[in-house]
This record gives structure tokens, sequence and C-alpha cells, in this order.
């Protein structure tokens, strides 16, 4: 019959082997050495708390990249912007000369600027003064009128661009009373003239008579 037990010490290193063999107990003791450590150039240096200005620097050298993109974003807005479809905004102003027929020809000049409202819509606000026919001859008058126009080609990708306006308006005569009306009108807006910065309008339809005019419009960069 043979049986052992060990007991071992970590920190000193001793080992005592208990051996019981044929009836006798044998007590060996030994001891142990821990295996040299062996240095490795490649074991991580212990890890050291930053200095203040070391730290500014990591905070500054995390930030940059953000100002960076930050940076890059702004200066590309407007180009993405602009490949979006998104109208320039501001006025652009416009002149018109039209005809109209209510009881006898008479003609009009009116002066005025439009806004878009949304990519495919402008907002315009004209004023001008006439001449207005009648049984009892001509008489001069004014006029003011709002126009909504909307555009089947808002950015200009074609020569021709076709349109339609609604809207309201106001005349008054020498010898006749005031009076509001609603008009609607049809239009087509032809390529830019004079280096690019107006365009040629030709339009038709009702309001306070039959109308057909011709507009010049200041064109707006990329679309109309």
């Amino acid at each position: 019959m043979h049986v052992s037990a060990e007991v071992r010490c970590r920190e000193s290193g001793w080992l005592v082997r208990h051996v019981l063999h044929r009836g006798f107990a044998v007590a060996q003791i030994a001891r142990i050495e821990p295996p040299a450590r062996v240095s490795s150039p490649f074991r991580a240096a212990p890890l050291t708390r930053l200095t203040t200005p070391t730290r500014r620097f990591t905070r500054a050298l995390a930030i940059a990249p953000l100002l960076a993109s930050a940076a890059i974003a702004l200066a590309a807005g407007p180009a993405k912007a602009q490949q979006a479809g998104v109208i320039a905004g501001g006025v652009a102003w416009e002149a018109r000369a039209e005809s109209r027929w209510a009881g006898a020809p008479d003609g009009q000049l009116m002066l005025g600027g439009a806004v878009p409202l949304e990519r495919s819509v402008r907002l315009a606000a004209l004023a001008g003064a006439g001449v207005e026919r009648s049984a009892r001859g001509s008489d001069p008058s004014v006029v003011g009128e709002l126009h909504a126009r909307v555009l089947l080609d808002p950015l200009g990708s074609r020569s021709f661009g076709w349109y339609g306006v609604v809207g309201l308006g106001f005349r008054a005569a020498e010898n006749h009373s005031p009076r509001a009306y609603l008009l609607a009108l049809g239009g087509v807006e032809g390529p830019r003239l004079l280096a690019g910065r107006v365009r040629l309008a030709l339009e038709a339809g009702v309001g306070d008579g039959v109308r057909l005019g011709v507009v010049l419009r200041a064109a707006r960069p990329g679309a109309r």
C-alpha cells in the first residue's frame, strides 16, 4: 500500500510530502524554486496619470476632427442645397406689358417682384398704371395685383417652362368705381437672355377681362 500527501507553501516555496509505504511513514522536505522571470521587450509599460498639459493636448486632438468635419459640412452646405434643388431666395423683379379686353381694348404696364415660397411656387406683388377705354372715352387707371405662380419646370432644366398663375387684383379709374377681381393665367417662359440675366415669358388668361401679356423677369441662379 502506497499513500502520499503534499503540502506546499507558496510564499517560501517549501514542499512537505508525507508518504505511507508498507506501514512506514516517511516525510520528504524539499524547496522548489519558482521559475525566473524573463523580461520581455514587448511588455507594456505601466500606465501613468496624464499631466494637465498632456490631458489638454489629448482633448484638443479629440476635438479637432469634429471641428474639421463641421467646417467641411458648412462649406459643402450650399453646393448640396443647390444639387438638392433648393431655390435661391430673395426678390426677383419683373416687368409686364398687357393688353386687356373688357368691352374695349386697353393696356397696362406693371412692375413688381417675386419671392420663392417653395420649390415650385413663386409669390409676386405688382403695381402699375394703364388706360381704360369705354364708350365715354379713355381714362387713366391704376392697378395692383398679387400672383401665385406654379412652375412645371422650377429648376429650368428645359429651355421653355410652362406655368400657371392664380391671384387677385384691384383696379381704379377716373370715371369708374374701384373694383376687385380674381385672375387665372397660363404662361410659358423661355431661355435666358442678356447674358443669362433675364427671361422672357408670354401669358394669356382672364382677370378683369381677357388678357394677353409679355413679361420680362430677372433670372434666378439655377432656377426659374
